[in-house]
This record gives structure tokens, C-alpha cells and sequence, in this order.
């Protein structure tokens, strides 16, 4: 994502998968890092086309491309397996 932050920036997947198999406490405080600046640039995008009034289009492609990448992760063994989610 062009918009990232700094954490998104700064380490690889590679070495995220690591941390989080590791079960080292640095993989929640970036994971935590990460979701907090998600949802800051949500809030701030959805304030942005609430104020253009067309908060209800926006909201429905926000959802679909959402919806589309967690697909995609779920479907991913590796990163399931990593985070333990289990995929119904």
C-alpha cells in the first residue's frame, strides 16, 4: 500500500513472519503500529468523502476491496497458520 506507514516501510514480511513465529513481543508492537495507522488513514479517508458526499460509494468499494484481500489472506496456509486463524 503506496500510503503505508513507517513499520510497513521499515521490515520485510519476511522478517514480520519471523517475529511472529518467534512469538517476540516486537511482532504485536508492530502489528498494533500497523492497525493503528490502518485505521487513522480509514477515519481520515472516510471523514475526506463524508465531507465530499459521497461517503455511500466509497464505503461500498472500501468494503469490497477489503473483502477481497482478506479473502486472499485466509487462504494463505502459512499466514493462518502464523497468526492462528482458522478459516471457516
Amino acid at each position: 500500500d503506496a500510503a503505508g506507514c513507517d513499520v510497513d516501510k521499515r521490515y520485510t514480511k519476511a522478517y514480520l513472519h519471523h517475529l511472529f513465529k518467534a512469538k517476540e513481543l516486537l511482532a504485536m508492537q508492530i502489528g498494533s503500529i500497523h492497525n493503528l495507522a490502518f485505521y487513522l488513514r480509514l477515519v481520515t479517508d472516510a471523514r475526506h468523502h463524508i465531507e465530499q458526499g459521497d461517503f455511500v460509494s466509497w464505503k461500498k468499494s472500501v468494503i469490497d476491496r477489503l473483502g477481497q484481500r482478506l479473502a486472499s489472506l485466509y487462504q494463505s496456509p502459512s499466514l493462518s497458520q502464523t497468526i492462528g486463524l482458522v478459516y471457516h
